[in-house]
């Protein structure tokens, strides 16, 4: 069966979707090209990552970041971000039942990421 893990930027598991930055569920990096958010779902193939963008500004950051998988040895990217705009709140990249050790989110653009909550939807091995 399909299990949902659901974490914020402070790695744990969060019941907190506010999508406005104001209610300490979002978070963002330094601004540049190649900035990047992991998160560790040890070994696991993952079906799809749902990345919830924030609301009240800024929500054109998204734009061009790379959904990759990582097994340890190689990167499998799964899809890029493209549409992200006000009034959009997610975006779904499939995955295609990849195998791997993380889930990294990494901008390809001169911008910061900005991430309100990620959900990676897979099974755990």
């Amino acid at each position: 069966s399909q299990a949902r893990r659901v974490v914020s930027q402070g790695g744990g598991w969060t019941e907190n979707k506010d999508l406005n930055y104001s209610g300490k569920s979002c978070t963002h990096t330094n601004k540049g090209v190649g900035q990047w958010w992991q998160v560790d779902i040890q070994d696991g193939t993952v079906n799809t990552v749902v990345v919830h963008n924030r609301q009240d500004c800024c929500t054109e950051r998204l734009n061009g970041v790379e959904v990759v998988v990582r097994d340890g040895k190689k990167d499998h990217v799964c899809g890029k971000i493209s549409g992200a705009k006000k009034g959009t709140k997610s975006h779904v990249v499939n995955c295609g039942n990849t195998f791997g050790k993380h889930v990294i989110l990494r901008t390809t653009r001169d911008d910061y990421l900005t991430l309100c909550e990620v959900e990676v939807v897979g099974v755990q091995h």
